[in-house]
């Protein structure tokens, strides 16, 4: 399959997850085990890297003696390393270990641990280190061939503080390395592949900026200061016709969540005939919880329910603190009911989102502490699962402006209780409640399908990689 036919088809499964960047590393794999031409790997012997190449590790010159205004030689630390060759920023005017051009330079300490460069004629700190092939070996074919090694090393690193790559580690590689003439001819074919990848890329990127173009128009109509009472249905079918198709993210469906949420809560997700805007302290009054100390913590005795504890939409208990049950009674006027609705009033939910939850019977009995605030009604006419709604629209987010006390961001109960909400009749909330609950069914169908989806596209994606490198599999079992 020539690149243009391959072009062809790949687009058919081109919105899988990873997709480019899963076919970046299938072609490196396939280079590096001798799959990428039809030269027989049978004829060539596997080498440790130790015995085609020598190491240089990287050496800290002393400190003064850096300078980044051109004194001095070339100085490389991972700071330094750039797409495929080390940016010039940096100097020393007392080396102590060299890298030349012909090297490769990798990164064997740190965060980046594993990230390759091709080498210059430069200094190396000691968190570098220049590999240099021997004769044998191409440095354009030596950096190619290293990169499923990092890839792997850098993924089986994720999560520690620290990763290390010693000279051992180094010498241990097994490295194919058949004749010059066929590495420069892989160097070659995965070029041309590479260059096949950024095409793809550029395509989806293109097509992905359109979809969140058009998304965004649909959207943009229905929250539109000039969109009708009348026009509003048509622009609202019009969007939800139209958005499964454009839906190819988990991000572009929560959009569509938040939208369905303000349009509810603006009063024109349904045709409300009347209504006002007013504070939501005139309905609710924020009750803060109360400042327990922590050295009145126990093991057991009644839950404390903590910031840490609301999540976005539930009460989570995976990390609890106890108040001793002698010494809840005195608290009860913070003791917790079914269905109550709590609210983080850290600065930290205006970023990720508001973090809401509604009480269940199971979360029971629990107290609640400081910097968690509960919904407390002080007058009739405003529907619990409205005002849930609203609080976890743009609406209310919008208006919250965080304060900050002793340098901690946090948000007020007065804050909160000044928000303006917009309060239709009962009759009316109870059918917005009810139009967003099936618009939400609908967003949950969307992420249902997109998953499917995705697995669909990521097994097509497999099964065309293997179709379109299947003759260069079929050489080498043959050579074999």
């Amino acid at each position: 399959m020539n690149a243009e036919r391959f072009l062809e088809v790949y687009e058919q499964i081109s919105d899988a997850p990873d997709a480019v960047a899963r076919l970046r590393r299938f072609v490196l794999d396939l280079a590096v085990r001798g799959k990428l031409t039809d030269y027989p790997r049978g004829q060539v012997e596997t080498n440790l890297l130790g015995k085609v190449a020598d190491f240089v590790m990287g050496q800290a010159p002393p400190g003064h003696t850096c300078n980044t205004d051109g004194q001095g030689t070339l100085f490389v630390k991972v700071g330094e390393f750039g797409d495929k060759f080390p940016r010039q920023e940096a100097w020393t005017t007392k080396p102590l270990k060299f890298a030349k051009d012909g090297d490769v330079l990798i990164c064997v300490v740190g965060a980046t641990v594993g990230k390759l460069n091709l080498g210059i004629d430069c200094a190396i700190g000691r968190s570098v280190a220049a590999i240099r092939p021997l004769p044998a070996l191409n440095a354009e074919y030596l950096y190619r061939s290293l990169m499923p090694f990092t890839l792997r090393l850098r993924e089986g690193a994720r999560g520690s503080a620290q990763g290390v790559i010693s000279r051992k580690d180094l010498n241990s590689i097994e490295l194919w390395v058949p004749p010059l003439t066929e590495q420069r001819r892989i160097v070659a074919k995965v070029d041309e592949l590479m260059a096949l990848c950024d095409r793809l890329e550029e395509a989806r990127k293109t097509r992905e900026e359109l979809r969140d173009k058009l998304t965004a128009a649909s959207l943009a109509r229905l929250t539109a200061s000039d969109t009708t009472a009348e026009d509003f249905p048509t622009h609202a079918a019009f969007a939800l016709e139209t958005l499964p198709a454009l839906t190819t993210r988990p991000d572009q469906i929560k959009t569509l969540r938040q939208t369905i949420l303000n349009l509810a809560v603006r009063g024109k997700l349904m045709q409300c005939e009347s209504g006002s805007f007013e504070n939501v302290g005139t309905y609710r009054k924020l009750q803060n919880g109360y400042a327990f100390k922590s050295g009145w913590f126990s093991k057991s005795g009644i839950r404390l329910l903590r910031n840490a504890n609301v999540g976005h939409g539930d009460v989570r208990w995976t990390d609890t603190v106890h108040l001793p049950d002698n010494m809840a009674k005195e608290y009860q006027r913070f003791a917790l009911n079914e269905h109550d609705i709590v609210l983080t009033l850290d600065r930290p939910f205006i970023v990720t989102g508001t973090k809401v939850a509604r009480v269940k019977a199971s979360d029971l009995p629990s107290l609640l502490l400081q910097r968690v605030g509960r919904f407390v009604s002080v007058k009739d006419g405003l529907s619990d699962d409205y005002l849930f709604i609203w609080i976890n629209s743009p609406h209310f987010n919008d208006q919250i402006d965080p304060g900050r006390s002793n340098g901690v961001p946090h948000i007020s109960s007065k804050q909160v209780e000044a928000a303006v909400i917009f309060v239709p009749p009962l009759a009316e909330q109870h059918r917005i409640v009810a139009k967003v609950n099936a618009l939400m069914a609908l967003c949950d169908r969307l992420e249902a399908a997109l998953t499917t989806t995705d697995t669909t596209r990521t097994r097509l994606l497999e099964a065309l990689l293997h179709e379109a490198l299947e003759p260069a599999t079929q050489t080498l079992e043959a050579a074999q």
